[in-house]
């Protein structure tokens, strides 16, 4: 009997790819990434190592610069009262990156300047910084009886003081009656209820621009403001260094039947000029 063998066929399986297998072409690339994320590493770890050598990190100061035509700033001794406003932290090193940031905002707030134009730092841990400063033109004396020092816009400068003398060298404004603003801010300021302030300020930067009257002023009076306390008396009352009254007339932009703010001036400077001896001097006729 012939028996019949039946051939079993045998399924081969081929083996199976490995699972990474297609990313094959990727391992140079992937072995130069992590070469660089290691030299990168190791770099960043080189340079705070160096960084924190002493004589990378040298002890800081501030050196405040000005650009031509601001002279005064130094003249007048205001240098080193605005380099005072600024505080470096002990541990703030040179090359952080908000040193620099930080000390323009320190110079922003002192309420000393408008705007901060250049800031750089040195190897010598020597911050150097130029602005555009806030001149002081006159004192101010408030109603809580300080006087206070105000630039030409009416901006509050830093500082105060008990008393300014008439012989001081400062033109005074006396008189006002509204609250003062905040350091850095101005009269005038957001609403403020300060017109006798404001058109204080406004004569007091007139003046301080004339270089034959601003000498010879010690003070703007305005304690009659739009003839609050007498209606028939001169609203602003200067006063000359020798102790003399001048009788200015309304505020600047507010004359009725007076002359001119030019003639004004002109006739204040001929009267200054010829050192009468008379006793007062009235520029509202």
């Amino acid at each position: 009997m012939n028996r019949k063998v039946r051939k079993r066929q045998l399924q081969v399986r081929e083996p199976a790819a490995p699972r990474w297998a297609g990313l094959g072409p990727l391992a140079p690339a992937a072995a130069v990434l992590g070469v660089i994320l290691v030299t990168v590493c190791g770099m960043e770890i080189l340079r705070h190592r160096v960084m924190s050598v002493p004589e990378y990190n040298p002890a800081l100061s501030v050196k405040l610069e000005y650009p031509p035509g601001s002279e005064w700033v130094e003249q007048e001794g205001w240098l080193p009262r605005i380099g005072s406003c600024v505080r470096l932290p002990p541990e703030q090193r040179l090359m952080d990156e908000n040193l620099l940031s930080g000390v323009a905002e320190q110079m922003l707030a002192s309420g000393w300047v408008r705007g901060v134009s250049r800031i750089t730092r040195g190897m010598d841990g020597v911050i150097r910084v130029c602005c555009d400063y806030r001149r002081p033109i006159a004192m101010l004396l408030t109603n809580h009886g300080k006087y206070i020092p105000i630039d030409q816009d009416g901006v509050r400068l830093p500082e105060e003081y008990d008393q300014v003398d008439s012989d001081s060298g400062w033109m005074r404004i006396l008189g006002v009656q509204a609250d003062p603003p905040q350091i850095g801010h101005a009269y005038g300021e957001g609403g403020r209820d300060d017109a006798d302030a404001v058109a204080a300020v406004r004569l007091a930067a007139l003046l301080f621009a004339q270089e034959e009257i601003v000498n010879r002023i010690s003070g703007i009076d305005v304690t009659n403001f739009n003839g609050r306390e007498d209606k028939y008396k001169t609203h602003i009352l200067l006063w000359t260094r020798d102790h003399r009254p001048i009788k200015w007339g309304s505020a600047i932009g507010s004359e009725v039947e007076e002359p001119e703010v030019a003639d004004k001036l002109r006739n204040l400077v001929l009267w200054l000029k010829r050192s009468s001896p008379q006793a007062y001097a009235d520029l509202s006729v």
